[in-house]
């Protein structure tokens, strides 16, 4: 089969970080499996401004087929390439934000030029999955006749303007138009989309980790060696569903105790509400290729999440390369934690949560399943795009 991706994240941002988000781990196994001849992932649209702001000018490997005013097809393996659109409408991307991917999605000579790389490869037919909410518009230009539209997390959830709100509402019933399948991480999520956008074919496929990549590690990286143990620690991305209030707690009443983060800062006014204790260090965002190597390091794992309302149906992605690594787990009852609770050490109570800490012992039952790993979900996946009904 021909395979079409359309990744949520910039593949730029991908190659430098390496394949640590849900739709970088699918096609990191798509590019391997055997069941697809021709693999293409259509990049996020991009402008030179974005670009320079956010110092991406990494540069995509791989030889150069076709190009046209900024649209490149660069092969980059032996069976896949990657459809890059660098626009020069640089100014109205700065004045519509997060909106201006809609629109640059269906540009049309973007569209154009993605027919015009398929017919340069010779290829009649293509099957899509889309793990991005602004991509929807592009499918009422490719009308496509086999797409999965992957709606991970509920977006409507997020802190959004209302206006903006609005416009994902409206790619979330142009998917439902164009997607006779969808798949999402969560039953939560799952009971949302088929009650306020009717739909009917969907699939639970939870997030995942690569076993082999956490286990078996003997290198302490050089950051975190001669820090005072135990080490609890949080690897992931700060976010608006960071519980910076119960962290703070854990920080204060644990002096004893070494709390490490590492990841990206996505929301800096959470992250400078976080008490910068003596016991606290923040070492930064770090490549997925080294990654499990601070996991490995940590004595006891965190995953101090918001509950209630302000959380959504989301999948913790963490917490399997959390227990992947064998280590005890502490989190909250949200964001899909509950699902994997025979794992994991849950409490909501600030309290108990932090009289966890005090035993780094994990007595859990072994998490070492191949129904977790990426590699079955990458199949699954497939298995939903094959059943043409």
């Amino acid at each position: 089969m021909n395979l079409a991706v359309i990744p949520y994240h910039d593949w730029r941002k991908i190659l430098v970080e390496g394949s640590r988000t849900r739709d970088s781990h699918f096609i990191d196994h798509f590019q391997k499996s055997e069941n697809i001849d021709t693999l293409i992932i259509i990049n996020r649209p991009i402008t030179y401004a974005e670009l320079l702001i956010k110092k991406r000018f990494k540069k995509i490997d791989g030889e150069v087929l076709i190009k046209d005013k900024g649209c490149r097809l660069i092969k980059i393996t032996n069976n896949s390439y990657v459809i890059d659109f660098i626009s020069r409408d640089i100014i109205n991307h700065i004045l519509l934000k997060r909106d201006w991917y809609f629109d640059a999605y269906r540009n049309d000579f973007f569209i154009s030029f993605i027919k015009k790389a398929y017919n340069y490869l010779s290829i009649e037919e293509m099957n899509y999955i889309s793990y991005n909410i602004y991509s929807a518009f592009l499918f009422e230009k490719l009308n496509p006749s086999n797409l999965l539209f992957d709606a991970w997390d509920n977006y409507i959830k997020f802190p959004f303007p209302k206006e903006h709100l609005k416009r994902i509402k409206l790619a979330y019933h142009c998917f439902a138009r164009y997607s006779k399948k969808w798949s999402t991480n969560s039953i939560e999520n799952m009971n949302y989309y088929q009650n306020n956008y009717s739909v009917t074919n969907i699939e639970v496929i939870r997030n995942g980790v690569d076993l082999d990549k956490f286990q078996n590690l003997d290198v302490i990286p050089k950051d975190i060696k001669d820090l005072k143990r135990p080490i609890i620690g949080f690897g992931g991305k700060v976010t608006y569903l960071f519980n910076v209030e119960l962290y703070n707690y854990l920080i204060k009443n644990n002096p004893d105790k070494t709390f490490v983060m590492i990841g990206q800062i996505i929301d800096q006014e959470i992250f400078n509400q976080i008490n910068k204790s003596d016991n606290f260090y923040y070492l930064g965002d770090k490549h997925y290729s080294v990654y499990p190597t601070y996991v490995n390091s940590f004595d006891i794992c965190i995953i101090p999440y918001l509950v209630g309302d302000k959380a959504h149906g989301g999948d913790s992605i963490k917490a399997y390369e959390f227990l992947a690594a064998g280590k005890k787990t502490v989190g909250t009852r949200g964001n899909g934690l509950l699902d994997l609770k025979e794992y994991l050490f849950l409490h909501d109570s600030f309290t108990e949560f932090s009289k966890e800490l005090d035993n780094t012992t994990n007595d859990k039952d072994i998490f070492n399943s191949n129904e977790y790993s990426w590699k079955n979900k990458s199949e699954i996946s497939l298995k939903l795009i094959k059943n043409k009904t």
